[in-house]
Formats: C-alpha cells, structure tokens, sequence
C-alpha cells in the first residue's frame, strides 16, 4: 500500500523477507510463486498518514540518498524501496513489485497471480498490473533477455469471489510444483463479522488457506489492524484458529501500534512449518531492527511478535 503509516512499511517488510526466505528455497526448475489479492496498481502516489513514525519524508529521503554499505549488501527491502523512490520519489510500490524485484536481482523465475478491480481506489489497477515484469525491470535496472522473467496472470475479479480464478490458475501451474508458495492478502483488516467490500473474514480466509496449500512449503501473510486493543486480540485470535484448521502448523503475528501483519506456515514435511516461520520472524526481526536504528533512528522501536498464540518482544 501507498499510505505513508508504519503499516505499510510493516507489511511491506514481512512480505519482503518471507519473499528472500523462500527464494532460497528455489531454482529454476522449482520456481516461486506469489498470490496476492488486494493488489493495488506495481506504483501509486503516496497518501501521507499522521502515523508515519519511522516512514515519514525525512526516513523516505535517507532510504532514497543511501549507500549500499548502510542498506546491506545484497537484495533488501531498503534496497528496493530505494530503488523505487530514485525512479519516482512521489511513488511507492505495492508488494508485488517488490517481490517481483526480489525475484529478478535473484536470479530465480516468479510466478504471479496477482487480483485487484477496475474500479477500485486507486482506479483500474489490471493494465498496470500485467505489465508489472516491464514496469520492475525498468525500476530495478534489469534489462531484458537478463535473469529468468515473471509468468503473470491477473484476475478483476472481486474477492473472495476471485479464489475460483486463482483455483484454475494453480491448477494450469501444477507442473513444475513450485519451490515455495507465497501468498499474501491485503485487506483494510479483517474482521469477525460484517465483512465490507476490502476487508477479509474467517470464512473467506480459510478457503484462500485451504487453495494455496500444496505439497511443499506455503507461507500465507495477511494485513490487518484495529484501533480497539479487546477486538484485534479477539481477531488475532481468529486468525491463528483459520491457520490450524487449514493444516497450517506454524503462526506469529508482528505487530507494531495497531498494524498487523499475520503469517501463517505449512507443509507436509514434519518439523518444516516452524523452521520456515522461525528463520521468517528471524528475517523481520533483524530487517525491522536495522530499519530503525540505521534508517528511521529511533530510539524506541519495538516490535512485538506474537508466536502461536503467545506474545513475545
């Protein structure tokens, strides 16, 4: 999302580094693949917010003027960001842009699924999106013929309803089995009851659960906040039943203010969901850390991580 709150700085970040986790994982005969309903148009203008603290136009210009020895070297998310804000220092990228300069800086091929509307609030997001491979090459400077492409399909229709596209879009991809699964929902929240139009619930979550799992490693990553403490908790809470009823062995919640970002791991190979999401949380943790000390240089910059059920610092 473009919104400039610590939200989207979070979700992006989570989504990042779940994406370089499973990259590892992959080659070019055992490709990634990335879902991602909610989509949004690869780049859109940023909507200043009042929660920007650690995101605001002072960090977004350090991340922009930075060198690679205080990005870290090799692909990051501050390394693609700062790549996006030299193309256009008025836009930000939506997630699938930037897995998709992952994947590409890696050297691994990609296949994207990738659902949003023609009428949605950034306008008709479809034309922008089939054409995510040209606008992140020219963003990430990789010019055609270099490093494996991306397979993109897009879908207009609305979610959930979209799940039955994505269902015959896996099944057309079912050889080769991907390396790893990515699959990421981006919803204003997720609510217990009363869903609206943007926003994701129980029921609709587990079917998108129960689609994207497969026979190797599926990491599932969903966006919500909520203002009222008791009622994210409660919600939290039905985040993580959703997981365990679909298979999902492995589950933490990062959490910053009232953001959220869940995620939730699963595979047949015994052990494999807690390792993957324990490296995952490792990942976040560090990039998170880095972030602010180098970047957003705060001093108090805690994010706390929930573990199946249990709130961790």
């Amino acid at each position: 999302m473009p919104i400039q709150n610590v939200g989207t700085l979070l979700e992006n970040l989570v989504v990042t580094e779940a994406a370089l986790a499973l990259l590892h994982r992959c080659h070019e005969r055992e490709p990634l693949e990335f879902l991602n309903s909610f989509a949004m148009p690869p780049s859109t203008p940023w909507v200043q917010h009042s929660q920007n603290g650690g995101f605001e136009q002072s960090t977004l210009d350090r991340v922009r003027a930075a060198k690679d020895s205080i990005l870290l070297q090799g692909v990051t998310y501050p390394s693609l960001l700062r790549s996006n804000l030299q193309s256009d220092r008025g836009h930000g990228p939506n997630a699938a842009l930037l897995v998709a300069g992952a994947a590409l800086q890696s050297g691994v091929p990609c296949r994207m699924w990738l659902n949003d509307v023609r009428k949605g609030h950034y306008g008709d997001a479809i034309p922008q999106l089939e054409q995510i491979e040209c606008t992140a090459r020219a963003i990430y400077g990789i010019q055609d013929g270099h490093a494996p492409g991306l397979t993109v399909r897009v879908s207009d229709a609305a979610y959930p309803d979209s799940i039955a596209d994505l269902a015959r879009t896996l099944t057309e991809w079912d050889h080769p089995l991907p390396g790893a699964r990515l699959a990421f929902l981006d919803p204003m929240r997720y609510r217990l009851r009363d869903r609206q139009p943007a926003q994701t619930s129980s029921e609709d979550h587990r079917r998108w659960l129960a689609q994207i799992a497969f026979a190797g490693l599926t990491c599932a990553v969903q966006f919500t906040g909520n203002r009222a403490s008791v009622d994210l908790e409660r919600e939290l809470c039905s985040l993580q039943d959703d997981a365990h009823a679909e298979g999902y062995g492995a589950c933490r919640a990062f959490q910053r203010q009232h953001y959220v970002v869940f995620l939730a791991v699963r595979s047949p190979r015994p052990g494999e969901p807690e390792d993957g999401a324990e490296e995952i949380e490792g990942r976040v943790r560090k990039a998170w850390n880095h972030w602010g000390q180098t970047l957003a240089r705060r001093n108090s910059w805690q994010l706390r991580v929930h573990r199946d059920g249990i709130t961790g610092q």
